[in-house]
Parts: structure tokens; sequence; C-alpha cells
């Protein structure tokens, strides 16, 4: 990668890893970005190593199946770095819900609509892998600016974590996912408030989610459907399991939650 102007548009995309790409990433996250996750990769105050990329491979891989995307500039500079997985974490039951996972941009090149490529071409990435099983694409993220990058994605809840810091989470959900989310729902909608209740956020869910504290919302319909009319609607429900299944597995806040 030689020097060049910050000044560019990226034209290229590649998905092979690039060690050298990756080593000089973590030179600048370790330089300017300390409070990012790779950050912890390189020992303070050194040049990182072939072993220093090697470990972060290891690590993105030890939670869940991760893909790297490389963003470049048109004169072979490389613009950032992103990462996505197939599964929220590899004990993920459900196929078909991929992560839009951490990401770098290099300093010189912020601020100018960069992120919002490497986005786009994580997104993109995750359609073309999954294909017609999409059912849903996950980002979290504490950062407005990436979240005003992420205007297919809607809000689903704010993550638990043992951080201050609050991270919200967003699914950009697929028409499938959220057409049965209203199907599923049709045989006791005439019959109990609450389904009605539940049918009518689903028939919104792609544009507006399901909120910062949706789990509680849907979670007590859920429940008041079985206790008025029997209805059991993870049980009876692929698309709400797999939504639950979703927002439990992340976790997002709800119940008794710090």
């Amino acid at each position: 990668m030689r020097a060049s102007s910050p000044h560019i548009n990226p034209t290229g995309v590649t998905h092979e890893i690039d060690r050298d790409a990756l080593r000089a990433v973590l030179d600048e996250v370790a330089k300017h970005d300390g409070g990012h996750r790779w950050s912890s990769v390189v020992p303070g105050g050194q040049r990182a190593t072939a072993a220093d990329v090697a470990a972060l491979l290891d690590e993105e891989q030890a939670l869940r199946p991760t893909r790297f995307v490389f963003l470049w500039g048109d004169d072979g500079d490389l613009i950032g770095v992103g990462t996505y997985a197939l599964k929220v974490r590899h004990s993920f039951p459900f196929d078909g819900f991929p992560v839009i996972a951490r990401a770098f941009v290099r300093p010189r090149y912020r601020c100018q609509g960069h992120y919002r490529s490497l986005l786009a071409a994580r997104v993109a990435a995750c359609r073309e892998e999954v294909g017609e099983a999409l059912r849903g694409i996950h980002l979290g993220t504490s950062n407005p600016a990436v979240a005003g990058a992420a205007s297919a994605f809607q809000v689903i809840g704010e993550e638990c974590l043992q951080s201050s810091v609050v991270v919200t989470a967003y699914l950009a959900f697929s028409t499938a996912l959220a057409d049965e989310l209203v199907d599923d729902l049709h045989s006791v909608a005439s019959s109990c408030g609450e389904a009605l209740t539940l049918e009518a956020i689903a028939r919104r869910i792609q544009r507006c989610g399901i909120g910062r504290r949706g789990y509680d919302v849907i979670n007590a319909l859920a429940n008041n459907i079985e206790a008025t009319t029997g209805f059991q609607v993870r049980a009876h429900s692929l698309a709400w399991s797999q939504l639950f299944e979703l927002l439990e597995a992340i976790p997002v806040i709800h119940g008794e939650s710090p």
C-alpha cells in the first residue's frame, strides 16, 4: 500500500484475506484508536507482527464465522477494513441472520463517506452469500454516524453489555421475515386484541422496528395471546421464534436485565 491523497473515491472491494493490509490496520488502530476492540491485539507501543495478524483472525473466528471486506481507493491504497459474520455466534440455531461486525476506516479517510461504502459492501456480501435464505441482517453500534449510514436498519433494542456505553441493536428485516411475522398471526388476530396489536407491530416492522425496549412489549403480547387463546406464538410461528431467539442471543435488554 503506497502513500496517496486522502481525497479519492473507493472503487474496489476485495474479500480475500490480505495479511499485509491487516498488519497496517493494526498499527493504525494501536496508534489512533485505543478504544477499538482490535487495539488489544497489539502490545502497547509495538508494531504489529504477523503473529498479531494471526491472533486477530483467530479472535474474530472464535465467537462466530467471520468474513473480512477490504475497501480500496483507485490508486490501490487501503481505505478501510470491515467484517461481517454469518451468525451472531456459532451456537445460534438459525441460519439467515448475518451480522455486520467490526470495522476500521483509516484516519486520513474519515469524514468522507467511506464508512457508508464499507457498510454497503458488507451488506451486499451478506445478501450474496446468504441468498434467498436471508431473514435479516443485524448491526449493533453506539456511534450515531454509523446509525445514520444504516438507513435500511431498524431499532430492535439496546444491547445488554457490562458497559456504560449504550449500544443500539438494529435489524434490516427481509420482506420474507416481515411477511411471515404478519401472516402467522392471522388465525388469532380477529379474536384477540393482543394478537391484533402484535400483528400491527409486524406490519410496520420493516420501517419502524420494535423500539429500544421492544422485546418486553412483544413478549408480553405473546404471553397474553397464549393466556387468552392458547395460541403459542413461538411454537406455532418459525418467524416469531427466530426473532425472539435473535433478541435473546444478542442479547437485548429485557425484563430484569441491568
